[in-house]
């Protein structure tokens, strides 16, 4: 298959020096856009596909340079603190771009596959020393199949690797379209139940688990990567249930347990919305997992 035409999406990090976003040190790519609404998200700045503003009112310092640019009253003193009201915000970003100290910040850039190709390959040798590549996250990359089909097959003309994550809620042909230059998958199941999951994250599961099925039996690498989210899937029945899918799935897989974490809380604020995220001790989070890997590594899986 040929790939003539550049694609564009919005790119709201290039992350460098992964080294939980598939095997070796990689280059996560991260798009914005995403289709679910989880709960447990400490990435909100990826759910919508367009550039945001992002105020960290904790780093202000107050020197009126951002009220002073804005044309549009979206940035105010009042004496004690700046304020933003995101109403006003027309998304010039003009402020952000007189900020010293990156209080305020714009949240995506839209690039093209050849500038983001570009960027990525200044990696290389990383990616050659440590079996690694570039990895395609977000959001939910397989919402931009053609960008992402673009991107990586300039990427396999440059003999990289290229990884996918993705929580597989989009139609098959958004798939089949990254299928022929794609190495690895990394794919969450977030849960068996459907009815949580549906009401959660706003997933379909029969699409989820239908999907990975039909990878899997074209023997596609898989990394199956669950999220462990106290309350929410680690109970022994979740677990159960997670189980039930798995011994249903063809072919081979990897599969990863990842921890919880209730990071993300200063972005849901930078953002000026409620921030869903909630507070577990990590003892909790550390007890849930060993819990988890133990039930797992029973039922015969190596996690």
């Amino acid at each position: 298959m040929r790939m003539t035409v550049e694609r564009s999406a919005i790119i709201f990090e290039i992350q460098r020096f992964s080294i939980h976003d598939g095997p070796g040190i990689r280059t996560t790519v991260f798009l914005k856009g995403c289709n679910l609404r989880c709960k447990w998200c400490h990435n909100p700045e990826s759910s919508h596909p367009y550039p945001e503003l992002m105020f960290y009112a904790s780093k202000c310092i107050k020197c009126l340079s951002c009220v002073n640019e804005c044309r549009h009253g979206a940035l105010i003193f009042d004496g004690k603190k700046i304020k933003y009201l995101p109403e006003n915000c027309r998304k010039c970003f003009r402020c952000a771009g007189v900020c010293p100290v990156e209080a305020i910040v714009r949240c995506g850039r839209e690039m093209d596959t050849a500038e983001v190709c570009r960027e990525v390959l200044k990696d290389r040798n990383y990616y050659e020393t440590s079996g690694g590549g570039v990895t395609v996250s977000g959001g939910e990359p397989l919402l931009h199949p053609e960008f992402t089909a673009s991107l990586f097959s300039l990427l396999k003309k440059e003999g990289i690797s290229t990884c996918v994550e993705t929580a597989g809620c989009v139609p098959w042909k958004n798939i089949r379209k990254i299928l022929p230059f794609t190495d690895i998958f990394l794919y969450d199941v977030k849960s068996g139940n459907r009815e949580k999951l549906a009401g959660s994250a706003g997933a379909d599961m029969s699409l989820v688990t239908e999907n990975l099925k039909n990878l899997l039996a074209g023997g596609v690498k898989i990394f199956l990567r669950i999220p462990l989210i106290p309350g929410f899937n680690t109970e022994r029945r979740e677990l159960k249930k997670i189980l039930d899918i798995l011994k249903g799935l063809p072919g081979q897989f990897e599969m990863e347990l990842l921890k919880y974490n209730g990071l993300g809380t200063a972005k849901y604020e930078a953002l000026n919305i409620p921030s869903p995220l909630r507070k577990i001790p990590a003892t909790e989070a550390d007890k849930s997992y060993e819990a988890a890997r133990e039930f797992f590594r029973d039922e015969g899986y190596n996690v």
